[in-house]
């Protein structure tokens, strides 16, 4: 009897671990990626804001004193002193600076009275006032060195004084009319003549050049900046209201995103001048959303760890005890830890992409690694490989659309009227979000995402620094 039941007790023996198959897997390889944040061509619209209140105080700094004399009576019978009688006023008509200028007219007569058909040898002196009106238009040359154009368009007497001869008075407006008419032109260009000496456009233009080379965060955590390299600058049509003239400045410049500390500043040299009227001033740049293991893992285990699959019609089950991910190369990596009719470690492998419906990351291609189906395939074949797959493969993939939306609004509060220096503003919108890319690195997966908008960028106040 004893020996029947000892029979009896290895048979027994043989079938329940003939049931159960450890497997012995070769993990495959840790290997990871480096991020690459391509460059991308992006461009900028730099507002250069000149505050008219300021341009006016600048126009009259620079005006004081005698603007214009003539001591030489031999050539036209008088003697002129033109002096600034009370403050220029600036306007803005289109892209057209317009000056209001009251002046103070010294005139000094003498033979040149022949020429209103009298013979008189006295000199007389007079002092009259005159609002004198200018447009200016303006532009720069290659070397972004303003250029302007001004024209007289009308004048009107303040105080209209008269010469003063014995027995005879001798209208002074007559003679001023003439001698207007004949010295506009010189008026003319010398207000061009102060405004190229006084006004020195080329140091705003590199002021705001340098500035854009400063790299600019994009996020805290992690620490991410947006690293400008400027190419070209080009100038559209200028814009103003009521109390501003903008000057327009187009940028191209290559955008990189800069992960960690904030990067070196090499600053190029300002390009010459160029006009184009289409800037758009939309941008392109990359961004890098960060995803542990740990968390992709802790996702997982929260829905696979304890779930039993069964076989063969429910001859044969696996429960899957745990779940591991790592990277190899550009596949990730699930060590699944089975029990049950299998025990061991079994290892899939698959391309992470990302599905834009779900917002999550997916493994795409994914299926056991080579070794793992092998060793399958031998000592497992009850095993529906592809169904298993298709039964976890909801399990491996990762929900993003949290930190995208973070991503995106730590862009846009760190684009929104950004104060970067007293003279200089950032403000920008972020139109679209999209994730393009992703790249498994030794610290977890990266989304690459592709972040377009808008950013303009202020400069203003420069003629105080």
């Amino acid at each position: 009897m004893r020996y029947y039941f000892s029979i009896l007790s290895g048979i027994s023996f043989l079938l329940l671990t003939g049931c159960r198959t450890a497997l012995h897997t070769v993990a495959p390889e840790e290997k990871y990626e480096e991020v690459v944040f391509f460059p991308q061509v992006s461009s900028f619209v730099i507002l250069l804001d000149f505050y008219i209140p300021e341009m006016q105080a600048l126009a009259n700094k620079y005006t004081e004193g005698v603007l214009y004399e003539d001591n030489n009576m031999e050539d036209d019978n008088f003697m002129v002193r033109v002096q600034k009688y009370s403050p220029i006023t600036l306007s803005i008509v289109g892209n057209e600076i317009q000056y209001r200028v009251p002046l103070k007219v010294w005139l000094k007569g003498g033979a040149s009275l022949q020429s209103f058909g009298l013979s008189l040898s006295d000199e007389e002196e007079a002092e009259g006032a005159l609002a004198m009106v200018f447009k200016t238009k303006v532009d720069f040359d290659a070397f972004w060195n303003i250029q302007t154009t001004t024209r007289f368009i009308s004048y009107e007497w303040l105080v209209q004084p008269k010469f003063s001869i014995p027995l005879l008075t001798i209208p002074f407006k007559i003679v001023a009319d003439r001698l207007i008419k004949s010295e506009q032109a010189s008026l003319s260009a010398l207000i061009d003549e102060q405004v190229r000496k006084n006004i020195d456009t080329r140091k705003y233009i590199q002021t705001a050049w340098n500035y854009m080379h400063q790299p600019i965060s994009l996020s805290s955590d992690p620490a991410t900046w947006l690293k400008l390299q400027p190419k070209d600058l080009f100038v559209s049509p200028f814009t103003s209201d009521a109390q501003h003239l903008y000057v327009t400045v187009g940028l191209k410049a290559i955008t990189e995103t800069v992960v960690g500390k904030q990067p070196q500043v090499s600053i190029a040299n300002l390009p010459n001048y160029k006009v184009d009227k289409t800037q758009s001033g939309s941008y392109n740049i990359q961004l890098g959303i960060n995803i542990s293991y740990e968390d992709v893992t802790a996702m997982s285990r929260k829905y696979l760890k304890g779930q039993v699959y069964t076989f063969s019609n429910d001859k044969k089950k696996i429960v899957i005890d745990d779940v591991t991910f790592y990277s190899n190369a550009d596949k990730m990596v699930a060590e699944v830890l089975l029990s049950g009719n299998i025990n061991g470690k079994i290892y899939l492998k698959g391309i992470p992409v990302y599905d834009s419906l779900t917002r999550k990351i997916v493994f795409s291609q994914l299926d056991f690694d080579l070794d793992t189906k092998h060793k399958l395939t031998k000592s497992a074949n009850w095993l529906a490989h592809d169904v298993l797959v298709r039964k976890m493969a909801p399990y491996f993939s990762y929900y993003i659309g949290d930190y995208i939306d973070s991503a995106a609004v730590q862009v846009k509060q760190n684009l929104k009227k950004k104060q970067l220096h007293p003279n200089f503003v950032v403000d920008g919108t972020l139109d679209k979000l999209q994730p393009s890319d992703i790249v498994l690195t030794k610290d977890g997966i990266v989304a690459l995402v592709n972040a377009k908008g808008v950013i303009r960028l202020f400069v203003s106040g420069l003629d105080r620094y």
